[in-house]
């Protein structure tokens, strides 16, 4: 599962990257927080900024955290424009990105900092419990591990948002939740150096739909993800139901999309009926290569962990663990300067 919410991105003899079941170098199949990359993935540019801005808006790398019992993905977002830096957390500025964690066989969204609103926990009723350990972050749920081809895995999930890792709000909403897996054609872009180019490849990915209410016919808004083996993370779209939505301007939002080509067509970016709209995007297979090589943990984001990994601190003293990561381990356990600007 790890392999599908992490990347491993490596160069192939050609010069050009190669990921998922072709790549060799990355240990366990994964790349650490501590790994120097060589490829970064980026969102696709609009369609008027390809040679002002050929590597996109944003970076996300997902990498592991931490492994053990219960591994730990992190999927970084780094932006970068006139005003924020890539390679540099702009605290407050919509800099940060999400962490994913495996709990009881399942892929779990514990904890996100994006638009500059500090960090929010994803909790389950299981936090009303003194004694609920990782089941307190049994909410958001990506996918499990019995994602299969041809069906989709369906599941009603309890969630709320808290300030806290160790929060609990009074109330929960619901969420609908399916996940399947497939085999994609996905559109890359490759940028090295100067020279760019343009091509497909059939990635295993994992499609996973987060609806605002309980049921399709209730929900209001949609968030839908792909996970692809070797590419973590790759896509992100937003759908609003036009008669229910609570946004404002959504055919406005959709049509700007659209004409921007920032996110091109791709099996199962569908809507659920003739009333869903896709007001937002984003396409993280801008694949470029880095010079110099980029470490993640220089980003300095999350800051501490130490909720999700007691258990790594456990076996501590019976030795590392597979992907020990002694850099990231001082990281997440001293929080920088950057992390304190943005509680």
């Amino acid at each position: 599962m790890v392999a599908f919410l992490a990347q491993c991105i490596e160069t192939s003899e050609d010069g050009a990257p190669r990921f998922g079941a072709d790549a060799r170098a990355c240990e366990g199949g994964v790349s650490k927080a501590s790994d120097a990359l060589s490829w970064r993935k980026f969102d696709w540019p609009g369609q008027d900024d390809p040679r002002s801005i050929p590597t996109g808006y944003l970076a996300n790398d997902a990498v592991l955290l931490s492994a053990g019992t219960n591994p730990v993905v992190g999927h970084l977002a780094d932006f970068g424009d006139h005003v924020r830096r890539f390679r540099h957390f702009d605290a407050g500025q919509g800099d940060g990105g999400q962490v994913v964690q495996l709990i009881d066989g399942a892929a779990y969204g514990v904890m996100t900092e994006d638009g500059g609103a500090g960090y929010q926990w994803f909790v389950s009723p299981a936090c009303k419990s003194s004694d609920s350990g990782l089941k307190r972050f049994k909410s958001w749920l990506f996918f499990g591990a019995d994602a299969v081809t041809g069906v989709w895995r369906e599941q009603v999930v309890s969630l709320a948002m808290a300030r806290s890792p160790n929060g609990c709000p009074a109330g929960f909403a619901q969420s609908y939740t399916r996940y399947r897996r497939e085999n994609i054609g996905v559109q890359l872009l490759i940028l090295d150096g100067t020279r760019q180019q343009r091509m497909e490849k059939a990635v295993d990915s994992i499609i996973s739909e987060h609806f605002g209410r309980g049921s399709i016919r209730t929900a209001d808004h949609l968030e839908r993800f792909f996970f692809g083996q070797g590419l973590g993370l790759y896509r992100w779209e937003r759908w609003e139901e036009s008669s229910r939505t609570l946004q404002k301007g959504v055919a406005d939002q959709a049509e700007r999309l659209l004409r921007s080509r920032r996110c091109p067509a791709i099996a199962y970016s569908t809507p659920p009926d003739g009333n869903w709209v896709m007001t937002d995007c984003r396409m993280w297979t801008n694949l470029t290569r880095q010079e110099p090589a980029w470490t993640p943990a220089d980003f300095h984001w999350p800051g501490p962990l130490d909720v999700l990994t007691r258990e790594r601190k456990r076996s501590a003293a019976t030795g590392p663990l597979p992907f020990a990561d002694t850099a990231w381990r001082r990281m997440i356990t001293n929080s920088g300067s950057e992390t304190d600007a943005s509680d």
